[in-house]
């Protein structure tokens, strides 16, 4: 769900483990907060206003969208035939 939203321009607050730890970039497309502190999701909604929407839309392009993943599969490719 991380990257869908980032697709729409949506900041993410996360919890610093799992998969949106990897995804979301702290301070700049959302926030990453220590786990289970629900006082630090609340500091982060205040702050929600301090994300730029399109920043989160640029990563999710440069890093998610299906020209990026192509370019990754080339690489990958490369990689093992280069081995």
């Amino acid at each position: 769900m991380a990257i869908e939203a980032l697709a729409c321009g949506v900041p993410v607050i996360a919890y610093r483990r799992g998969g949106p730890a990897e995804i979301v970039q702290d301070r700049k497309t959302g926030f990453l907060v220590e786990p289970d502190s629900v006082n630090e999701l609340v500091d982060a909604i205040t702050r929600l206003d301090e994300i730029d929407r399109y920043a989160c839309r640029q990563q999710a392009e440069a890093e998610f969208s299906l020209e990026a993943l192509g370019d990754r599969f080339e690489k990958w490719f490369r990689d093992i035939l280069l081995v």
